[in-house]
């Protein structure tokens, strides 16, 4: 193996080792956070009770409530 062979393997391994690093990082990040909302929800396992906390409406829903809200009124005959 030439140097030049030998410069590029090391190169490679160390951003691959960079990667692995990231990704496991990133793992341990996103658990923490999933059980900090877990911890969330089991706070508040009724969500809507707490007048101070708006309500979630599901993406589905709220389109077709802003869709109806948009809408002029129908004539009356």
């Amino acid at each position: 193996m030439t140097t030049d062979e030998a410069y590029v393997t090391a190169a490679f391994l160390v951003f691959l080792a960079v990667v692995l690093a990231w990704l496991v990082i990133y793992a341990f990040k996103m658990r923490r956070l999933e059980r900090e909302v877990e911890d969330m929800a089991a706070a508040d396992p009724e969500p809507g009770q707490n007048p101070d906390v708006p309500k979630v409406v599901p993406a589905g829903e709220a389109d077709a409530n802003a869709e109806s809200a948009s809408r002029a009124p129908e004539p009356v005959s």
